[in-house]
Parts: structure tokens; C-alpha cells; sequence
């Protein structure tokens, strides 16, 4: 299941808030993923990219919450290597559009 199209479908139901983490990667490393070695300046220019894309694919208005978190491409180890401390964890989860303690 791609999680960008079950985030925009999750999010489509309107009766939950949903949250898709995507990897912040370096310049070089975009170049490796993205179609035509396309790179972006800000995760706000990637999250337009990637709304806009869903959108066309999937007709819906894309109404979920998109946060980043630091990542790396690693080929040699088969494809993404995350980096997820306990620290950066603490962070991601105060970004998150449900709180387990909030609703």
C-alpha cells in the first residue's frame, strides 16, 4: 500500500486526523528518488509536491498533516536508512495530529 494514497483516503473519511511522516533528505539524496533527479529547497516545497501529486491521482482534497523527520538514502544498504533518536522521537510526536493524551 503506497501511505501517501492512504493518507489522502484516511484523511478523505473526515472523521479522523491523520499525519503522514515523510524523510527530509539532502539535496543529492532527492536526486535519487524523485522522478527526473527532482530536489526541493524546503519541506514545505516537497509537501506541495507531494499534495499535489496525490491529488491528481486520487480526485481527493488531500486534508492530512505532513511532518518530516531527518533521513538518508542508503544504497548500499538496500534502500532508506533512518534516523529516528529518542530525542528526535519526543519531537516528531509533539508534531503529530492526534496526541494520545489529547484526545
Amino acid at each position: 500500500v503506497n501511505p501517501l494514497l492512504r493518507a489522502a483516503y484516511l484523511a478523505s473519511e473526515g472523521n479522523r486526523k491523520v499525519t503522514l511522516v515523510l524523510p527530509w533528505l539532502s539535496p543529492t539524496d532527492q536526486g535519487r528518488v524523485f522522478p527526473g533527479s527532482m530536489q526541493f529547497e524546503s519541506p514545505e516545497q516537497q509537501e506541495s509536491f507531494v499534495r499535489e501529486w496525490a491529488q491528481k491521482r486520487t480526485g481527493l482534497d488531500c486534508n492530512f498533516k505532513v511532518t518530516f523527520y531527518p533521513g538518508r538514502y542508503a544504497a548500499e544498504k538496500g534502500g532508506w536508512w533512518l534516523f529516528l533518536s529518542g530525542m528526535l522521537l519526543g519531537l516528531w510526536m509533539s508534531t503529530l495530529a492526534w496526541q494520545p493524551d489529547k484526545d
